[in-house]
């Protein structure tokens, strides 16, 4: 009250609009300095509160207006297992919410970050921080209230591509710290993750609305696989344009790169890209991601020019057809919480504490290593995904997605008996694949559809499935898998 006296009684006080003011905050911070050392720590210590209880008011009315989140382990009372291979495809599963607000998420893991210096960037030390992490002492409690876990090194051995694939396999989503020079990876153990899966992603409003308009439009477009540099160079541009950085820096995008390469890592790194027409030479959309056995998961994405088409939305929901289409058992898209992340919510996410989410990688993740040429095959750089097959039996309802895949099968083996099986539409019926539908039930499948060009291509690096413009020809799985 005296400082606001002192200052009223200023000749700035009398002066009216913004010189006014900023005559009156220079005239508040001059008559501050007056005050003793012990008085200005008691008003700047009202201030403090003043703002907590703003804060804390704001987040109890997010708080009521949101489901509770869950806590970082889920009840085991809660649960059925889900089988092997059967996530979203009917099997029993816990009921998690679809959304979190970004207080909820970060007040999870109040610790924040964890760094030790003697904590080098080894896999050895890496197991010995999840062993940890996985007790019920008092260290592990407090432990697991951090979300990032920050290891200390030189710049090789931090920006190692096999050190960093192993956190990736773990279940770190990582970011970077830093600018320039001091740039170094910023792994996270997230306090919650966003889950996809085919059955919820299905059964989005949002979803179906996309793949109705996308039907009815018959406008062709294609995705395409690569790891080039290209893609990143679209990307940073975006999010510098849009953020003014990007996380995902160019030495981030080349460790990813170098992991990939190494035949003996379960890790690989996908660049995904929307064309909006056959021969258009430049994306529309895009993103970058990686994949560990049959779970894909988002890093950062982009999109050009906000237009009535909505071409990010088109790269997300046809990038779920084709995940499904491949044999991937889920989509992780990393962060999670609301308003931020609110269109991950439209496409059916859900929100997975931390344990829920490591034991669900576990099951499909496969080993971190393997023989060349091993484990399963997704998704690899050359592959197109063309929209008139991605779109195949979508109707816009749930469970009319591709995914549906049979105990023990992916749509790599799907499409693979599909091939040899029913290459000739004419064949009969009973010498067809167990897998196959009729030409007569094809055509009805495809009928929707805008006359598509006379060819179009869905490779897997190991075979090519065509669909032509007669419509009896084109084969559809039982799974709905497109071949």
């Amino acid at each position: 009250k005296l400082l606001n006296s002192s200052a009223a009684a200023s000749p700035a006080a009398q002066t009216g609009g913004a010189s006014g003011r900023a005559l009156l905050g220079r005239a508040m911070e001059q008559a501050f300095a007056t005050l003793s050392s012990d008085t200005q720590e008691e008003v700047r210590r009202k201030q403090r509160e003043k703002k907590l209880t703003k804060l804390a008011l704001r987040q109890a009315a997010k708080a009521a207006a949101a489901p509770a989140a869950p806590p970082l382990s889920a009840s085991a009372s809660a649960s059925v297992g889900a089988g092997a291979e059967g996530i979203g495809a009917g099997s029993l599963q816990k009921e998690f919410p679809d959304i979190i607000t970004l207080e909820a998420y970060f007040g999870a893991c109040p610790y924040g970050r964890f760094r030790d210096p003697n904590l080098a960037p080894t896999e050895a030390n890496l197991e010995l921080l999840l062993s940890i992490l996985k007790g019920k002492d008092k260290q592990a409690l407090q432990l697991n209230q951090c979300n990032y876990f920050q290891f200390s090194g030189p710049k090789a051995a931090l920006w190692d591509p096999v050190f960093n694939a192993r956190l990736a396999y773990e279940g770190f989503f990582t970011i970077t710290s830093g600018r320039g020079a001091s740039n170094e990876p910023l792994p996270e153990l997230q306090p919650f993750y966003g889950v996809l899966t085919w059955d919820n992603f299905a059964a989005s409003k949002h979803v179906r609305q996309t793949l109705s308009r996308l039907r009815r439009g018959g406008r062709e477009y294609r995705l395409v696989v690569s790891s080039s540099l290209g893609s990143w160079e679209l990307l940073e541009k975006y999010q510098k344009d849009k953020h003014g950085t990007n996380w995902l820096t160019k030495q981030y995008f080349e460790m990813m790169q170098k992991a990939a390469a190494d035949p003996s890592v379960n890790f690989q790194v996908h660049c995904i890209d929307l064309f909006a027409a056959e021969g258009e030479r430049r994306p529309v959309a895009g993103e970058i991601g990686f994949s560990i056995g049959k779970v894909y998961t988002s890093l950062s994405g982009w999109t050009g020019e906000r237009t009535a088409e909505a071409l990010g939305t088109v790269q997300l929901v046809l990038l779920g057809r084709w995940l499904q289409q491949r044999g991937y058992v889920f989509w992780s898209l990393g962060h999670c919480y609301s308003p931020g992340m609110e269109y991950k919510r439209q496409l059916g996410h859900r929100i997975y504490p931390r344990a829920d989410f490591l034991e669900l990688l576990d099951k499909h993740r496969g080993a971190f290593r393997r023989a060349a040429g091993a484990g399963f095959a997704g998704l690899a750089d050359g592959d197109v995904g063309a929209s008139a097959v991605l779109l195949l039996g979508a109707e816009g309802e749930a469970g009319a997605g591709p995914g549906d895949v049979g105990e023990g099968e992916d749509a790599s083996s799907c499409a693979s008996s599909c091939s040899s099986s029913c290459s000739s539409s004419s064949s009969p019926s009973s010498a067809r694949s167990p897998h196959c539908s009729s030409p007569s039930s094809s055509a009805s499948s495809s009928s929707s559809l805008s006359p598509p060009p006379s060819r179009h291509v869905f490779s897997s690096g190991r075979s090519e499935f065509k669909s032509s413009a007669t419509a009896s020809s084109v084969l559809c799985c039982r799974t709905k898998s497109a071949c």
